[in-house]
């Protein structure tokens, strides 16, 4: 897509909605496991400097096993909701030996590698801010474990001056985009005429469909083709590489 060249017709639109990460907030090639494992090695340093002395591959090992029995909880409580970050690393110290006080250091350590993994979509950013400048009001609505305050500092870290005013995350708000849920409470919190709302991001189900289903205008904004091959690849590689910390 050409960004303010769509066949959109602003006149029907009251607001402009927008995923975040890999649309408005472009995450590198690496794989998930490459970034977790970066953490886990910043993290190990930090603490050792704050008197823990853990080695990365514990710290990675158990941010898996955190990550993984917290989304097991939400399958098994509350299937449309999602994890949040602050409970992953409440059980990740614990698992660790760590007291509460670590939990921060943690959060501060997750923020900083996610800075320098992801860099802005200024393309995408322009047209939003073409949008509020007509006076239409931009927002974000995302499918994290990240809660929206860290979000809106991962946004003003990355991408300074964007236009977007509010952020709604599945993490704050019990409910995910994927079910369709989020999009509801959304379109409640903003009072607004669900067809006049328009989202878009990367997600062909979460973005597009369940936008759509919710009763929303949806425009799917995929990321190239190569970009997930590549990160497939990384995958792949880090698994060779590093099979011991594979997850």
């Amino acid at each position: 897509m050409t960004f303010g060249k769509s066949e959109l017709d602003p006149m029907n639109i009251d607001i402009v909605s927008t995923d975040i990460f890999d649309t408005v907030l472009l995450r590198n090639n690496s794989c998930g496991s490459r970034l977790f494992l970066e953490i886990a090695r910043q993290a190990a340093s930090k603490l050792k400097a704050a008197g823990y002395a853990l080695n990365a591959e514990d710290i990675f090992r158990t941010r898996n096993e955190a990550q993984a029995l917290a989304y097991r909880a939400v399958e098994i409580e509350r299937p449309e909701g999602d994890a949040r970050l602050e409970h992953i690393l409440r059980l990740q110290s614990r698992l660790l030996g760590l007291p509460p006080s670590a939990i921060e250091l943690l959060q501060e350590v997750e923020f900083d590698c996610e800075v320098r993994a992801l860099k802005p979509n200024r393309p995408l950013l322009g047209w939003l801010a073409s949008f509020k400048k007509q006076g239409k009001r931009i927002i974000g609505i995302s499918d994290t474990y990240l809660p929206q305050t860290m979000l809106m500092r991962l946004l003003g870290a990355v991408a300074a001056g964007h236009p977007i005013e509010k952020l709604y995350t599945s993490s704050d708000w019990g409910v995910t985009k994927k079910s369709s849920r989020l999009f509801e409470k959304v379109i409640a919190a903003e009072r607004a005429a669900t067809q006049r709302v328009l989202h878009c991001g990367d997600n062909p189900h979460s973005d597009f469909t369940m936008a759509r289903n919710a009763g929303l205008q949806a425009l799917l904004l995929e990321r190239p083709g190569y970009v997930r091959a590549r990160r497939k690849l990384d995958a792949l590689l880090f698994l060779i590489k590093h099979p011991a910390h594979s997850w």
